[in-house]
């Protein structure tokens, strides 16, 4: 509910005049969003100390659903058909992780979350996401290079890219990106621990603020958090949010469940039943959350957008300009008049300061090759056969 405030904040203050907009933080229904949305994150960092991690990444998709309530009836955005079909499947996946999934947590000190980064489970699974994210960033660097040399330029730009490059390179970026920002969830869970144990000292044991290990964690979840936000940041400049969210949001859910569950042993007590049950759920999740996502850029995404939408209005170092621009729109047509082909051409420019206005030329004969720009914009370039052309040619005619 907080961002989609947020969200509509924004767009109300987008309809003033460029010198009129005041700053968001001027704003009272944009900061009662902010103060919203900080709230329920800090209650789901709270969260973490009373439920498994495993538990609760998958149930964190149920903020899609309040999404798509209240996107409809603050922002007043239609819901597709798609997104019905997605809400049943995130409902019936939670279903079956609250069900199947790990219920208790363990209260584990300092020194115990150090030693669990040494586990062998946990050490295989660093492994394995070392690996795969070097895969990925191969595979990632090796498309940007075909690219590159396919359209024959010497550096990369994502807007040569085909939407089906740009998709694949966002499926890329968002499982690098997911693989050690979800570090951050994980190091969330222990500080949220360390935090009750230094609130309510435990007379038995030491306070966790004079143990080393616990600055350790904050450093790492400091490190973590950073690169996440970095990279989303990056992600929204380079891709269309359409693409990008999607696959940051499923990728996000999915590794920060896998790493919390075998970090904190969530998975140890799961047999086959389990196990199985616990993995349909899942996957029913992530169908869902990629079904409710939208098909189009005009819709409002999430905190993710509404946060990118802040930046780049109140910070001066990004640049407005950094989203990247629709492909300019352009259709054309033959016609036949008095014997004659013409090719009708039909092109708009998005970009701001054309104000939607459309070039004009059109070559005939007896006609100035070039005609003002007027809001109904045709190019007219007129086709002959060879032996018209020779005899124009011969003629003094041009085309």
């Amino acid at each position: 509910m907080g961002t989609n405030i947020m969200k509509l904040a924004i767009n109300r203050r987008l309809l003033l005049p460029p010198d009129e907009r005041p700053r968001l933080s001027r704003l009272p229904m944009w900061t009662g969003g902010f103060g919203m949305f900080a709230l329920g994150t800090a209650m789901s960092f709270g969260a973490f100390k009373f439920a498994a991690q495993s538990l609760l990444s998958g149930l964190g998709s149920v903020q899609f659903l309040s999404q798509v309530f209240f996107s409809r009836f603050i922002l007043h955005e239609k819901i597709e058909k798609y997104a019905y079909a997605g809400v049943a499947l995130i409902i019936t996946g939670c279903i079956f992780i609250v069900i199947f999934g790990a219920h208790g947590t363990k209260n584990y000190r300092p020194e115990e979350l150090a030693a669990l980064y040494g586990r062998s489970e946990y050490v295989c699974y660093l492994l394995g996401a070392g690996f795969l994210a070097c895969v990925v960033s191969l595979s990632y660097s090796s498309m940007k290079q075909k690219i590159m040399r396919d359209r024959g330029i010497g550096r990369f730009d994502i807007a040569k890219s085909t939407i089906r490059e740009r998709q694949v390179l966002a499926v890329f970026f968002s499982i690098k990106s997911a693989l050690f920002g979800t570090q951050a969830v994980v190091l969330a869970k222990s500080l949220s621990m360390l935090l009750i144990q230094a609130l309510h000292p435990n007379p038995a044991y030491s306070n966790p603020l004079f143990s080393y290990q616990t600055y350790f964690i904050i450093l790492g979840f400091i490190a973590a958090a950073t690169y996440w936000v970095t990279r989303l940041n990056h992600g929204l400049r380079l891709f269309e949010a359409v693409y990008l969210i999607p696959m940051m949001q499923i990728c996000w859910i999915l590794f920060s469940t896998i790493a919390g569950g075998i970090y904190y042993e969530e998975f140890n007590g799961f047999g086959q039943k389990e196990y199985g049950a616990y993995a349909v759920g899942f996957v029913c999740v992530l169908v869902g959350v990629a079904m409710l996502c939208p098909r189009d850029d005009t819709k409002s995404l999430n905190a993710a957008d509404v946060i990118y939408d802040i930046v780049s209005e109140e910070n001066p170092l990004v640049s407005p300009s950094a989203r990247p621009k629709f492909q300019p729109f352009s259709e054309e047509e033959e016609h036949e008049v008095n014997g004659r082909r013409y090719r009708l051409v039909r092109s708009d420019d998005f970009d701001a300061q054309e104000e939607g206005t459309r070039e004009v030329k059109k070559q005939t004969d007896g006609l100035p090759a070039e005609v003002p720009k007027t809001p109904e914009a045709a190019a007219f370039t007129e086709e002959r056969t060879p032996a018209e052309a020779s005899a124009a040619h011969g003629t003094g005619k041009g085309v």
